[in-house]
This record gives structure tokens, C-alpha cells and sequence, in this order.
């Protein structure tokens, strides 16, 4: 799942804990252009497998894609 951090009425961080209650081994990608490095501390805690700072190029979301899966 590739996920922005803000979103319409709901915010990414509200959005991954329900995806997490649901299933705890989906990879859930997150994108944003927040830099702040306790943002991505709360994310990788609440159980984003990673991170993809906007903007990114296509090779950047197919790494960051294969990266989070394994591949």
C-alpha cells in the first residue's frame, strides 16, 4: 500500500493504524514532503515498512517499492 501522509479528512498516520489493526504484515509505503525526522520516527513506529520523500521520480518509488518487499 502506498500511502500520503496527508490526506483529505483523514491523516496517514489515522490510516495506518487502522490498516494495522486489520493486518500486520501488509507493507505500507508512505510518501510525503514532511522532512521532519520525528515524523518518520512515529511512522516506522506505528508500523510503516517505509518512507518515500515527495517529490520522487518513478526509478525512486520502484526502489523504494522493491525495497519494502523484498524484491
Amino acid at each position: 500500500i502506498t500511502l500520503d501522509l496527508s490526506m483529505g479528512q483523514e491523516d496517514g498516520f489515522t490510516v495506518l493504524k487502522g490498516i494495522r489493526a486489520v493486518d500486520k504484515q501488509v507493507k505500507v509505503l508512505i510518501v510525503s514532503a514532511n522532512t521532519q525526522q520525528e515524523i518518520y520516527d512515529m511512522l516506522i513506529a506505528e508500523g510503516a515498512t517505509g518512507f518515500l520523500m515527495k517529490p520522487f521520480s518513478v526509478a525512486d518509488l520502484t526502489s523504494a517499492v522493491m525495497k519494502a518487499t523484498g524484491s
